[in-house]
């Protein structure tokens, strides 16, 4: 089983534009990355989806993920500004985000994040150039909403759910698990 990291991936263009670089395939929920458009001499026109040619390795050297995300949610924030959220097993997909800046000319920035392995950044393409930034993950305490260092939040399961919980909030009794 992979660890999932959690992307928000902000886009400097239209929904309709970001769209194009999207597959919204017969009886699938969620749209995935036009893998021929990105990657036209490695992926063929009838698999732009990556079902029939996908290999491991290719994945994660290309792209820095494992497979290929569903994109759960696109917002559009305004006329020139989209933001995608989206899963990704093993690292977040960086690399595939900087092959669609490059054939986009499109700012983008990833702000993703890693719980169960304890990291977290942002990665950026602009103008032709690259920024990433990554450290240690600091997770959110579902009581006061706030983020803490990992050595100050309990993690507790509760009804089948994992919950995050500041060790302050524990302390001051304001944690209790019939409110979740």
């Amino acid at each position: 089983m992979p660890n999932w990291n959690y992307n928000k991936v902000t886009i400097a263009a239209s929904s309709d534009e970001v769209k194009k670089y999207l597959i919204f395939s017969k009886g699938e929920k969620f749209p995935k990355f036009n893998m021929n458009r990105l990657y036209p001499k490695v992926f063929p026109k009838k698999d732009k989806t990556w079902c029939e040619t996908y290999k491991c390795e290719w994945a994660v050297e290309h792209t820095w993920a494992k497979w290929l995300p569903y994109i759960l949610d696109i917002e559009c924030l305004s006329d020139n500004l989209t933001v995608l959220f989206y899963e990704t097993a093993l690292e977040p997909n960086n690399k595939l985000l900087e092959k669609l800046h490059e054939a986009t000319g499109w700012a983008i920035l990833n702000e993703y994040e890693e719980p169960w392995m304890e990291f977290e950044g942002s990665y950026s393409c602009e103008n032709g150039c690259i920024t990433n930034s990554r450290g240690i993950y600091y997770p959110k305490c579902e009581v006061c909403d706030k983020k803490k260092h990992p050595s100050l939040v309990k993690y507790d399961s509760y009804d089948s759910k994992i919950l995050f919980v500041c060790k302050i909030c524990i302390a001051s009794k304001s944690y209790n698990v019939e409110g979740f």
